[in-house]
This record gives C-alpha cells, structure tokens and sequence, in this order.
C-alpha cells in the first residue's frame, strides 16, 4: 500500500469501508497497514505478512486496538475505528473533570489503576483521589497538570 494510498484513506475518513473478519483485498490492506504503523503495542501479535485477509489475528489486533482506544472492543473496522488509526490515538472523548460521573470516569479510574496512579474504587466519581491521581499521571507524562482529561490526557491514558 502505497504512503498516497495512506493519505487518502485517512483524508477521507467519512468515506471508509466497514471492514470485519472475512473481508479481504486493498482496503484491508490499508488498514492492517495503519495498525502495522502504529505506536502501539500488540500482545504477542505480528502484524506483518498477514496479506490482505481479514482473519482472527488481525481480528484479536483491531480488537486490542480498540480497547486501547476506548472504543467498543468488537474487531469490525467502522468510522471510529478508522479515525482512530489514522490519528493513532482516541476520537471523540469527551472533557472530564473533577465533579464528573460517568462511564468516561471509570475508564479513566480503570486506566489510572492499571499504571499505579489509582488505588481507590473505581466507581465512576471524578472526586478527590480521582483528581490527584489524574493530575500525578500529567505531571508524569510532561502534560499540563490540570488535572482535567482533555485529548492529550486521554491519548496517554490510551497507551498505558
């Protein structure tokens, strides 16, 4: 797949195929070709030499991939996923901050924990322990601490 190819596909965003286990061809190609160029890790997982066949590896690949970027974990390659790639990173999160009781929270509180910044239980409230370990993390990371989970934020959570 050529580098055009690549520009293209993630210029044009709202015009991608959705791509699930069992397609094939060049559009599969492209995209086994962003996750391949991605910054993220894959468990155990090679990408390379897989040709242009959606199978169960890629599948368990595009799955893993999701999860690193909030999004549903469900292996098929529509809108969200496909603005994921091409920016490697998460789409669409919203802004959260101290007070904030949501869904969003607790994937913050999961991903905090995970790395050892979060030790309270999760439970969906942005309180206290949520805005200190929020803010621990940026500083940690060289981001802004401010304690409130912007793009940036989230796209280094998405990589713990």
């Amino acid at each position: 797949m050529s580098v055009q190819t690549l520009i293209r596909r993630c210029s044009t965003t709202n015009d991608q195929p959705i791509l699930r286990f069992g397609d094939a061809g060049a559009d599969v190609e492209a995209m086994q070709q962003l996750l391949s160029e991605s910054t993220r890790r894959f468990d155990n997982n090679n990408i390379y030499g897989l040709g242009d066949a959606f199978g169960s590896v890629l599948e368990s690949v595009v799955q893993e991939f999701q999860r690193q970027v909030f999004l549903t974990s469900d292996g098929i390659v529509g809108p969200n996923t496909w603005k994921a790639l091409c920016s490697d990173g998460p789409v669409n999160m919203p802004m959260i901050e101290q007070g904030s009781q949501s869904e969003s929270v607790r994937q913050i509180q999961t991903r905090l924990a995970q790395a050892g910044y979060y030790t309270a239980v999760i439970d969906a409230d942005f309180g206290p322990v949520t805005y200190a370990a929020v803010t621990q993390f940026q500083q940690d990371q060289g981001l802004s601490a401010d304690g409130i989970v912007g793009p940036l934020t989230w796209n280094a959570l998405s990589r713990v």
